[in-house]
């Protein structure tokens, strides 16, 4: 994670909003990233992103533990 400093110098201000989201430890650098993808792009990675988690919990169901003693 990037710091509010490092954030400020390399990113320009959009406003106070912004800001404060910078000054908070927001990484804007991952709000430019999205920001720049097509809706679709976004609704493709959010898909995914769902698939992922869904296979982990499908997963995470099938392991067993050994009950302590």
């Amino acid at each position: 994670m990037a710091f509010p400093d490092e954030l400020k110098a390399a990113f320009p201000s959009y406003g106070p909003d912004w800001d404060a989201a910078v000054d908070l430890g927001v990484d804007v650098s991952i709000l430019l990233e999205n920001l720049s993808l097509t809706p679709t792009e976004r609704l493709a990675r959010l898909e995914a992103l769902v698939n992922e988690t869904d296979a982990l919990k499908a997963a995470a169901k099938l392991v067993t533990r050994d009950p302590v003693p």
